[in-house]
């Protein structure tokens, strides 16, 4: 027995890809351990997800021997992990855990899924701890500058202090703070006291009285500063004669007389300064009137002593005496301690009222206190997560920093983008938000969140037995989770948010038209607005309905043809057109250039990649299987059947076909008197359990289960599975050795959630739980062809895969088939998208507008200083950073709103300012969901998760000692037209896989060059010798009514341009190919010619990759010859003489002819088929045989096995592991004695390969 058991929550065993969305989301498990493993993909949609599954009760992939019993009871168990999102090519694809945004697939849940059908989804922050890294917040900012000081200076010194009326005003998201002069002024503390008076009196003159005296011999003397006249009143006869003296003595006395004039009228004399004399000049005398002083107020260069100078710097400029008849503004020229220096026009009195006039430095003070320090927006709610990472302020500026914090500090990249826009009134005389010397500038400048991260590694613990979730998407309570019932556990993975605002700016304009180019063509475009444009990104140009993808090879920078004149700006861009299999357009001056797509909103190349490591598991994880306790089948003759029941047919409408061995049986009772059972009397040697092979899914009806006619139990067969399953249901433990009789009575009952009453009956098991076997035997030589696009391939991690390989015996050379579906890239062709145009109208300052969608209502009032397009753009940004179904453009006053998937559909209202205009469709209504055409010119050509998933696959082939060989073919699901195969009518060659058929064209030689190439690579990096196939690298096999499919365009002007005439026109896969051998030989050589370069292509790179090639004689031979029905052409054409030799680089042979053992059971053209290389000449050791076991249930598998042991060749390969698994074929392989007739004939499509199945079904309530 292995010593190695099966365990829950094992990445190597038991964990798998569920699914994952759509056509081009291709994900894929790699790097399995023990303790963790690794999911990668690719996102190119916003509905794109992915979902792990961590568990699953009942094994899908299993070969029955190695099928881990079912598990339903984990309430003993904890599971705890490390998740950790990296980084691919250089950015995240995926969105975080810790997203703040709605989950609309449940991106932020553990998905649980019960055997009563309930849907709990557990939150996973609730169960999350922080193992290493952090939030790196974003942050904005804004600045505010004075006027040029030379028109301030004209504009206020000197003059009347104005009455400022200046306003700024910032808005976040819907969010406005302002400031006015006059709540700068309060808030600053802008206004101080003069304490001492500024100036000299204005007193230029005065009137000395001379009073005559009692006292005759009395002196009247009369003082001008330092002069003094003194006279004795004896000599005069009058008080005027002695004023008309002393005013006569000053004018005449050469000290005084410069100074002053004097004159005399009666007894009174008059002092005057003269002009341009300032005083002061000192006046008295002592017989009359009081002294004076003589002076004028003159402008001029004072200090100022105030009460406080705090708030006052050289340069500003201040108003004294407001209102007043000396009201002026100076400009201060320097500032001391409760001082400054300026020029006064006028003279101020202590007292007087002094103000700084607010500038921009008072301004930024006020915003910052309101935004971060004592929040008071005056409209809309304070985010409360704003803090100042940088102020900074000189005389003439401000300038603030916000950084994110709180709850808005924890969005990491997706509050990129998060809108932030600064306006100023246009009538504002001081304060403006450009620096520039000319012109006041611009009155709005929009600024954004950017640098928010985050690069946090979470720890996740889920105690089963202690759960909680929403129940069946009722967010209104956690319940707890039933833990003893649980059938699925699930993640999901859904694509980032794109930063659309990012999106959009980092591009440009096309200034001048362009015309369409041949892709490829590297050519200068000449664009506005391209400053961010980088070279080595990919860009989109276009419109909503069409769009190219450019490469910027260089941006050469700014030109300006008139240095004086904006308008002729233009960058010099070198671009390269037809990116990614786009069309080049002709695009008309104006159009838009940008990193997302102009019809998605999202960037179509986002790859991703998880690492989940340190799983552990708490609790006993152990599984068991049955192993090779034989199994009673449906058709063993111990079944007894009671009422009518269905016996499986190929192609009959069942669910699957997934049976054990191929075979089932199915009934559904009609009513309560309606009696359908099976009865099984069985013997076992031992103590054993007892399980039901079965189908659970949402048709299963109820069954009653007695057992040697005890108590009878009812089962509920009803799953909530999207696909369902077959499965095994535990019927009984520790049955006693011995004989027992069980019966199954179908029940008209039904869970309520099912459709149906159906019981399916496949085996009755008993059988003594073990861990999983060794191999019956081992095979060196035989395998099981892997099928990259089946459950069994690109759901299970390679570490699954070789180990099943390595249990059931096969370590032979592997086949892997990379399919037709998700190996490659893909863009989205024919969708529709809801959309609606909002415009708006007439508005006013601080009345708010504000717009709803589907019932989220986004608020806006705009200040003064806004254009109507200001308004438009924040709203637009805020619409995109807040909405994740929606995104938008902007032009001009008018929003371009677009759902970002064509099923996504959305409600809209809007305040009476904006008008709606719907689109085609309209938002409210789906669109058309399109198809995803492959993407040939784009490098790499392989998604991530299939490259990913090869070298993973390689590296533990080579661990095991299993050579394989990597195959890709000429099938493709959605290949650009160019690339399809033609019939002579010009029909695509259609093949119900859904694929199409390629040709062999130069466009799909590069295509699978690279494909190969890239394949390669991945071999080499795991260590794994290099072998790659030409799958089916033919011709279609059939014609249609027209003719043949060699009639692509590229054959046709190659055939014509070497011969000079048309490719001769073949009617049927039986023509002749001497009909035309030139023709025909051209077809067989046009294979070769594509080999011999993907060979060539592949050996630059790695020289020592060997090739082989697949070939059907089947579908190439029909009948052999001489029938009628013998295919020549088909014979001719696609067997190029290369192949059938190694010497030209063609190492191996691999034959198949699966019409001829799955479909006839014709045991002598399997023999055939087995020997075609061997009789080309090819000794065995380069022979290989594929035979062929999907559809019918019963291939002759044995007959094959048996065929191909005889003849001794190197390898044999059943197709496909899946089949050979999920139908649990026997091991050791057996050997008939003879051929058995074919006794049931089926209908063989006109595809090899099995129908694509179901991938993935997102679970998430309804958007509330």
């Amino acid at each position: 027995m292995s010593s190695e058991p099966v365990l829950l929550f094992d990445p190597r065993r038991t964990i798998q890809l569920q699914g994952f969305s759509g056509r081009a989301a291709t994900t894929t498990l790699q790097d399995a351990t023990e303790t963790g493993f690794q999911i990668s993909g690719i996102f190119q949609a916003a509905e794109d997800f992915a979902n792990v599954q961590l568990f699953s009760a009942y094994d899908y992939f299993n070969h029955l021997r190695l099928k881990p019993l079912p598990v339903t009871d984990l309430s003993g168990l904890t599971l705890q992990y490390d998740m950790e999102i990296l980084p691919v090519n250089g950015e995240e694809g995926n969105v975080r855990p810790d997203c703040v945004r709605y989950a609309s697939v449940g991106w932020d849940k553990l998905t649980v899924t019960t055997g009563a059908g309930d849907i709990y989804e557990v939150s996973l922050m609730q169960h999350a701890s922080i193992v290493t890294g952090d939030f790196a917040p974003g942050s904005f900012g804004f600045s505010l500058h004075d006027r040029d000081a030379a028109t301030l200076d004209e504009l206020l010194v000197g003059k009347p202090t104005p009455a400022l009326t200046d306003t700024a005003y910032v808005y976040f998201l819907g969010t406005r703070w302002s400031c006015s002069s006059a709540e700068a002024i309060a808030f600053c503390d802008l206004e101080t006291v003069l304490t001492q008076d500024i100036g000299n009196p204005d007193v230029p003159t005065t009137d000395q009285t001379i009073w005559w005296q009692d006292d005759s011999y009395f002196y009247h003397n009369f003082f001008i500063n330092s002069a003094t006249v003194a006279v004795p009143q004896n000599l005069f006869s009058s008080a005027a004669e002695i004023a008309q003296f002393v005013a006569s003595w000053f004018n005449n006395d050469p000290s005084i007389n410069q100074l002053v004039s004097c004159s005399a009228s009666g007894n009174v004399v008059t002092v005057t300064l003269k002009p341009g004399v300032n005083g002061p000049v000192v006046v008295w005398s002592n017989s009359g009137s009081a002294p004076a002083t003589l002076s004028r107020s003159v402008p001029g260069i004072y200090t100022a002593q105030v009460a406080s100078s705090a708030e006052i710097r050289a340069g500003d400029y201040v108003g004294l005496n407001i209102g007043g008849a000396n009201d002026e503004v100076v400009k201060v020229l320097s500032v001391a301690s409760a001082s400054f220096t300026a020029h006064f026009s006028h003279r101020h009195l202590a007292g007087t009222v002094c103000r700084v006039l607010p500038r921009a430095r008072h301004f930024g003070r006020v915003l910052k206190n309101r935004m971060v320090d004592a929040p008071a927006p005056d409209y809309g709610e304070q985010p409360g997560s704003l803090a100042a990472d940088q102020f900074t302020t000189t005389n003439t500026s401000c300038e603030l920093k916000l950084r994110l914090v709180g709850p808005l500090g924890q969005y990491g990249r997706d509050a990129n983008g998060i809108p932030a826009r600064v306006s100023v009134d246009g009538d504002n005389q001081i304060v403006r938000i450009e620096k520039k010397d000319s012109a006041f500038g611009a009155t709005s400048l929009a600024a954004v969140v950017e640098g928010a991260n985050n690069d946090r590694v979470y720890r996740f613990t889920f105690p089963f037995a202690s759960l909680s979730g929403y129940k069946n998407g009722d967010r209104n309570a956690l319940v707890p989770v039933p833990s003893s019932d649980i059938v699925k556990v699930h993640l999901t993975f859904a694509p980032r948010f794109e930063d659309v605002e990012a999106g959009l700016r980092e591009g440009g304009l096309l200034k001048e038209g362009v015309t369409a180019s041949p892709p490829g063509t590297e050519e200068e475009w000449h664009l506005t607005d391209a400053d961010e444009m980088l070279a080595g990104r990919k860009y989109y140009v276009g419109t909503p309905a069409v769009e190219e993808r450019i490469t910027c090879i260089a941006n050469f920078g700014l030109v300006k043809p008139d240095p004086d004149d904006p308008a002729t700006w233009y960058y010099r861009v070198l671009v390269r057109r037809g990116e990614d299999s786009s069309t080049p357009q002709d695009w008309p001056p104006g159009t838009r250039i940008q990193r997302i797509s102009t019809i998605t909103g999202t960037r179509s190349d986002i790859e991703w990649q998880v690492k989940i490591s340190n799983l552990t598991v708490t609790g006993d994880r152990t599984l068991k299987v049955g192993g090779d306790a034989p199994r009673i089948e449906e058709s063993d003759g111990r079944c007894r059947y009671e009422g009518f029941w269905e016996d499986y047919r190929y192609g009959e409408g069942w669910p699957t076909q997934w049976w054990s061995l191929g075979h089932a049986k199915r009934c559904a009772p009609n009513d309560a008197q309606d009696h359908r059972a099976v009865t099984i009397r069985y013997s076992y040697p031992s103590a054993h359990d007892l399980y039901l092979g079965t189908w659970l899914g949402r048709d299963g009806g109820r069954i009653e289960v007695t057992i040697d006619g005890g108590a009878p139990t009812v089962n509920d067969l009803y799953l909530n599975d999207y696909n369902g399953l077959a499965a095994m249901k535990k019927l009984a433990a520790s049955l006693p050795g011995g004989t027992h009789t069980v019966e199954i009575r179908a029940l008209f009952d039904r869970h309520p959630a099912s459709t149906g009453y159906y019981f399916y009956f496949d085996y009755l098991w008993p059988l003594e739980p073990q861990d999983p076997p060794d191999p019956p035997k081992v095979y060196p030589d035989v395998s099981l062809a892997i099928d990259f696009d089946t459950d069994h391939g690109y759901k299970k991690p390679p570490a699954w895969h070789v180990w099943h390989l390595k249990q059931l015996g096969f370590m032979g050379h592997a086949d892997v088939y990379m399919g037709v579906f998700w190996n490659n890239k893909r863009r989205r062709i024919g969708a529709t998208y809801p959309n609606c145009t909002v415009s708006i109208g007439a508005w006013e300052p601080d009345e708010p507008l504000w717009v709803n969608v589907s019932g989220t209502t986004l608020y806006f009032s705009p200040g003064a200083g806004l254009a109507t397009e200001d308004i438009a753009a924040h709203l637009r940004a805020m619409i995109n950073v807040t909405f994740p179904g929606v995104w938008c453009t902007s032009d001009g006053g008018s929003i371009h709103i677009r759902s970002r998937a064509p099923s996504y559909t959305f409600t809209i209202s809007a305040s009476p300012q904006v008008s709606i205009w719907q689109g085609t469709p309209p938002l409210d209504q789906p669109g058309a969901e399109g198809d995803w055409e492959m993407i040939d010119t784009i490098s790499p050509v392989m998604t991530h998760g299939a490259r990913n998933w090869i070298r993973n696959l390689a590296r533990e082939f080579k661990q095991a000692g299993i050579p394989a060989s990597f195959a890709f073919s000429m099938e493709c699901y959605l290949p650009p037209m160019a690339m399809a195969a033609r019939y002579w009518d010009g029909e695509p060659v259609f093949l119900p896989i859904p694929s199409h058929q390629m040709h062999f064209g130069p466009r799909v030689r590069n295509y699978l060059k690279q494909m190969y190439k890239e394949c390669a690579d991945e071999i080499a990096a795991a260590g794994l010798p290099i072998v790659l196939q030409f799958g089916e690298t033919q011709w279609w096999y059939f014609p249609n009514e027209s003719g043949m499919p060699f009639y692509d365009d590229d054959t046709k002007a190659a055939f014509q341009a070497r011969y000079g005439r048309p490719l001769h026109r073949f009617l049927a896969n039986s023509d002749s190919p001497h009909d035309d051998i030139e023709s025909a030989n051209f077809l067989r050589d046009r294979i070769w010619e594509y080999c011999a370069e993907v060979i060539s292509y592949v050996r630059r790179f790695h020289p020592s990759a060997v090739f082989e090639c697949l070939w059907p004689l089947d579908t190439n031979q029909g009948k052999p010859a001489p029938d009628p029905a013998f295919r020549a052409l088909n014979f001719h054409v696609n067997l190029p003489n290369e192949w059938k030799t190694p010497v030209h680089g063609v190492k191996y042979f691999r034959a198949e002819g699966f019409d001829y053992d799955v479909w006839q059971k014709n045991t002598r053209l399997m023999r055939q088929t087995l020997e075609f290389p061997l009789k080309l000449g090819r000794p065995a050791s380069e022979c290989m045989y594929l035979a062929g076991i999907y559809g019918p249930p019963d291939p002759p598998m044995r007959e094959a096995y048996g065929i191909w042991r005889n003849r001794g060749l190197y390898s044999f390969c059943f197709w496909a592991f899946d089949q050979f698994c999920l139908n649990s074929r026997p091991v050791p392989l057996e050997v008939a004695a003879q051929s058995t007739a074919t006794l049931v004939s089926y209908r063989r499509p006109r595809a090899a390969r099995s129908p694509e199945a179901p991938v993935a079904v997102a679970y998430a309530p309804e958007a509330s």
